[in-house]
């Protein structure tokens, strides 16, 4: 075996462990975010909410669909974690009853965390989404909306899925 034949077999090898090696967090095969919709019939007012977004200026990015990449997923906060309490959101007192977690409530939060697209737990929330993602165990944290101050996260919302709870599709 040549050396160019090594290595491709070593960066082989290497890619296979760092890929299985942590997972991200992925909910049971029968959940809807796995179902393919490729050929589903529009929402009856698909038009209609179309429209309405195409008046209001469209997405806000040339009117082109797009993941977000900035937002930082903690796949997995070890046990021990400190727990932080969630309160309304600091300025508006806001938080999206009853769609969001019931508060008080609390979520882990590495000594590393920082919100989407930040380097730590300050966010701009008139200007950011500052989602924060944490993974413990078979639950993934999903903050909204959120900052960090006097050792309590504010935040508009705070949803706590069930990684391994199939949920209905509405």
């Amino acid at each position: 075996m040549n050396a160019t034949h090594r290595l491709l077999l070593a960066t082989f090898c290497l890619a296979s462990i760092a890929a299985s090696a942590n997972p991200p967090p992925r909910f049971p095969a029968g959940a809807v975010w796995h179902q393919n919709i490729a050929s589903a019939p529009l929402h009856p007012n698909s038009t209609s909410m179309i429209n309405t977004l195409v008046g209001l200026g469209g997405w806000g990015n040339g009117n082109k669909f797009q993941i977000d990449f900035s937002l930082q997923t903690y796949p997995e906060a070890a046990p021990g974690t400190p727990m932080r309490t969630i309160v309304p959101h600091a300025g508006s007192g806001e938080y999206y009853s009853p769609d969001c977690e019931p508060l008080p409530a609390s979520m882990p939060v590495p000594a590393d965390a920082a919100f989407e697209g930040q380097s730590g737990l300050s966010c701009d929330n008139d200007n950011e989404d500052c989602h924060l993602l944490v993974r413990q165990g078979n639950l993934l944290y999903e903050l909204y909306s959120g900052n960090y101050s006097g050792g309590v996260l504010n935040a508009r919302c705070l949803a706590i899925w069930k990684l391994n709870a199939v949920y209905p599709p509405e």
